[in-house]
């Protein structure tokens, strides 16, 4: 009996990827309680050659700090815009959890509906690699139609070497009532040209420039976004 409530526990997990949004989160406040960045050693052979291009930190690689800092920034402006999330501050639990070395909330979701305010709860992790990911369950349906309408007008990286990468975003939110998520979104994106690897790579990043449909990496994490809130509004 255990082991059919747990098969059932994890199906309704791995569904919520699929499924549509069950709550509308206009106007609804939503606090960050874990954020996770994963960059492949192979993307840093193309990025730490302009390491020099950002201020220097001790404590923490400096590319992976932009990075994190911008990719963030910008999901967080894009969620309150386009779909009008609340999200607020990442100090709002104060000392009350742990942070990490860049100074995003690192709380588990057990603890936070005890001590936080919010109805709703989210983590976010994001992925950028230069391999093709596999068709895993939590791949949008968006981007799997798209890969195979793309497959004979894209050239494969084994007929042209270059920096073509991956970005993957999974949000995964909670309401302040139980430790099951309420809601899982997933957002994709995957060069479709080998992307410059001169400095302009790394614009928005490293500095002000403009990113959005440019074949760059900021570029191609606000292509991410996009889909993902596609798929939080479909």
């Amino acid at each position: 009996m255990k082991k059919i409530i747990f098969t059932l526990l994890a199906l309704t997990i791995v569904s919520l990827a699929w499924a549509k949004p069950n709550t509308n989160y206009r106007n609804k406040q939503l606090t960050l309680i874990s954020y996770v960045v994963t960059i492949d050693p192979s993307v840093y052979t193309y990025l730490d050659p302009y390491k020099d291009l950002f201020e220097k930190d001790a404590k923490v690689d400096p590319i992976e700090k932009a990075v994190r800092n911008d990719a963030f920034s910008q999901l967080e402006q894009r969620l309150e815009q386009e779909i009008g999330m609340d999200i607020q501050p990442l100090e709002s639990f104060q000392d009350r959890i742990s942070y990490d070395k860049f100074g995003y909330p690192d709380g588990n979701i057990s603890k936070v509906i005890r001590i936080g305010n919010s109805k709703f709860y989210f983590k976010i992790a994001i992925t950028i690699t230069a391999v093709e990911p596999r068709n895993d369950p939590y791949n949008s349906a968006r981007q799997i139609n798209k890969d195979k309408k793309e497959t004979t007008d894209t050239i494969t990286e084994e007929s042209e070497p270059g920096f073509r990468p991956n970005v993957t975003i999974v949000m995964t939110i909670f309401n302040n009532k139980g430790i099951i998520p309420v809601d899982k979104f997933q957002g994709m994106a995957k060069a479709k040209n080998i992307l410059p690897t001169d400095a302009t790579l790394l614009d928005g990043i490293a500095n002000n420039n403009a990113f959005e449909g440019k074949d760059n990496l900021m570029g191609l994490i606000n292509e991410a976004i996009t889909d993902l809130v596609i798929n939080m509004t479909h």
